[in-house]
């Protein structure tokens, strides 16, 4: 994004405005809209999900969680 490497599995928050969402397509697959990186002032990267740990890997990255 804008030349930045998210690594796949990222769980990041999105700042925009309501207009923005309000102007945002409804996707036609999934719940939700797709707004334009262009709508969006701002980005902040929260953790890495279970989902960037290879399957093979996964329980023993996230260990905690599966035995919780």
């Amino acid at each position: 994004m804008n030349c930045v490497r998210i690594p796949v599995g990222s769980l990041l928050a999105v700042k925009y405005d309501a207009e923005a969402l309000e102007r945002a397509p409804r996707n036609r697959t999934i719940a939700g809209q797709r707004i334009a990186i262009e709508d969006c002032s701002g980005f902040r990267m929260l953790r890495l999900t279970t989902l960037a740990v290879s399957g093979v890997n996964r329980a023993r990255a996230f260990a905690t969680h599966f035995h919780s």
